[in-house]
């Protein structure tokens, strides 16, 4: 058995100093004041966050120089640079970037991410193999490999954990409805990119009954009402957005009440790390509770994951999915306050 000490943090309870016993994957004891045995790690302790936006097959292109290229040059399907490389690179490799995707998730204490998986069928089947034996748990929310095929998608949707589609005005207009049909028939997932680059029709998404939506830098505030009307959750996306100059709508969604998780988006531009999104918004929005947005990328993101957050978190008895940060409470993350 190992221990685990120092300021543990349960979203809607807060920091509380104290440690965790914990045997294999569970938590065996849990208490306050001096361990019962030498800890093997000390610090900041959080529940393992929820990566609830990636592209891993994207890593291939991780380093590439995307100065002077526009949001639409790198992810616009068919001829974006990011649909080029996973046409042009071979499956082996292909296979093992994600992997790497995955592992540094992992390295960084994220237990699960959605992944927005290009290639169809195949693109499924390469991220299942990549996922194997990394720790993280990696939901495939797929699509056609090419233009929409009802039958391939058929086929997609019964092998995936769902469909998950880029921009409406990237498809042909028939094609969101037929993707939303072919989840519903299997029982899956839907969900879609909206409003990252331009504004879109939100009336024509939430018809979709999408499960969240993904971005929304561009809507506006009637938009984000309609979205919270129809209790749709979203994911923010912090760090991609900005190499872009783009920034999601924090503001509205926090007044709205929204629920909302948080993704590091393609895995070729930054690190897959969500906590960097975590302290990319408190940086950006120093008068919201820095707890609002770690929140986000722990229950928020556990939201999105399994249809419910836990009732509690690292309690005796429950699973030992957590990290722990070097260094004094919250601090360990955001850094000290400025005085």
């Amino acid at each position: 058995m190992r221990c685990v000490a120092g300021s543990i943090y349960r979203p809607g309870t807060g920091l509380e100093e104290g440690w965790l016993l914990l045997d294999g994957d569970r938590i065996v004891d849990a208490g306050h004041g001096r361990p019962p045995q030498p800890p093997s790690a000390s610090g900041l302790v959080l529940p393992s966050p929820v990566n609830a936006h990636t592209h891993v097959g994207d890593h291939v292109g991780r380093g590439r120089n995307l100065a002077g290229l526009s949001l639409a040059d790198v992810v616009r399907p068919p001829h974006g640079l990011k649909h080029r490389l996973l046409r042009e690179t071979p499956r082996e490799r292909l296979v093992g970037g994600m992997r790497d995707a995955l592992r540094e998730m992992r390295e960084h204490g994220t237990r699960a991410c959605l992944d927005f998986r290009e290639q169809g069928l195949e693109g499924v089947r390469m991220l299942r193999e990549a996922a194997a034996g990394t720790g993280v748990r990696a939901v495939a929310l797929a699509r056609c490999a090419g233009d929409w095929d009802d039958a391939e998608a058929d086929e997609v949707a019964r092998a995936a954990d769902g469909i998950g589609l880029s921009a409406l005005g990237d498809v042909a207009s028939d094609v969101p409805q037929r993707a939303a049909r072919a989840a519903r028939k299997h029982g899956k997932r839907f969900a879609l990119h909206f409003s990252e680059d331009e504004r879109e029709d939100v009336g024509r998404a939430l018809d979709l009954r999408p499960d969240f939506l993904v971005h929304l830098c561009r809507a506006t505030r009637e938009d984000l009402a309609a979205v919270a009307d129809a209790r749709v959750p979203l994911v923010l996306c912090p760090r991609s957005n900005a190499l872009f100059g783009r920034a999601p709508p924090v503001r509205d969604v926090l007044a709205l009440g929204i629920p909302f998780a948080l993704g590091s988006d393609n895995a070729m531009f930054h690190a897959a790390d969500v906590l960097l999104d975590v302290r990319h918004l408190a940086n950006a929005h120093p008068n919201v509770p820095r707890e609002t947005f770690l929140d986000a990328a722990i229950a928020g993101g556990a939201l999105l994951l399994d249809g419910e957050a836990p009732r509690a978190w690292l309690q005796k008895g429950g699973p030992a999915e957590l990290v722990v940060l070097p260094g004094e409470g919250l601090d360990a993350l955001f850094g000290p306050r400025a005085c």
